[in-house]
């Protein structure tokens, strides 16, 4: 069942917080269909900003006793989909839209000591992902673990901060040291793909071969004739 606009709710922080848990709840559900954790994902992101621009933001939530048990279910489960899912190259997949909006909420979560329990944790899958998602993952990814160095660098466990940060510097030496091999190929033109139907398209092939988001296009057609085509990200940044 598609998930209810919060626009058909009462102003109420109890609401929203059944609301959101319900949405998230939904996402975990590996019995309902992608486009419905889709749905579900985008009118979380839409509600998530803490602004007044939004009919019911994320601010209302904050300000109520209850955002600690919001924020430990959500927090749960949005780094086990994270975590159990298989990182996807292609960008219009429903699922790879919901990983990229859940990294969004992530990044977006306030970093205050209600989230402070939780840095170490997201900080191991961050640097996990950086180095097995795809390069729209990735950014996010970079920019979490910049915002949560940034705020807890402070009383983060030493031994840990060493290690996350020696961790994400070999990755980064990795990048630069690889780099020599990949410039003829970086700067030269794209090849143009074209496959007959999207189950032709060999992603695991294509990745190892581009070096920016590439579209795929195919003889298939929309209803209203139009070429379908996708895209292809390359793994991590």
């Amino acid at each position: 069942m598609a998930p209810p606009p919060m626009s058909s709710l009462l102003p109420d922080p109890i609401a929203h917080i059944n609301t959101f848990c319900s949405y998230v709840t939904m996402l975990a559900d590996h019995g309902s269909k992608d486009e419905i954790k889709l749905r579900a994902a985008q009118e979380l992101s839409e509600n998530f900003e803490a602004s007044t621009s939004v009919p019911f933001p994320l601010k209302v939530i904050l300000s109520s006793s209850e955002y600690p048990t919001f924020l430990d279910h959500s927090m749960k489960k949005f780094l086990k989909i994270l975590q159990d899912g298989e990182p996807l190259f292609i960008g219009e997949y429903n699922i790879q839209q919901v990983r990229k909006l859940i990294l969004e909420m992530i990044h977006r979560f306030p970093s205050n000591d209600h989230l402070r329990p939780y840095v170490k944790h997201i900080l191991t899958l961050m640097l996990k992902l950086l180095e097995t998602d795809n390069e729209e993952n990735a950014l996010v990814c970079l920019r979490i673990i910049n915002e949560l160095h940034r705020h807890f660098r402070p009383t983060f466990n030493p031994e840990v901060r060493s290690r996350n940060i020696q961790h994400f510097l070999n990755f980064v030496k990795t990048i630069y040291r690889e780099l020599p091999n990949h410039l003829s190929n970086i700067f030269e033109p794209r090849p143009n793909y074209r496959v007959t139907d999207l189950s032709d398209i060999n992603v695991d092939q294509i990745i190892t071969k581009i070096y920016s988001i590439t579209p795929i296009y195919t003889d298939q057609t929309t209803t209203n004739g139009a070429a379908i085509h996708v895209s292809v990200m390359r793994a991590r940044c």
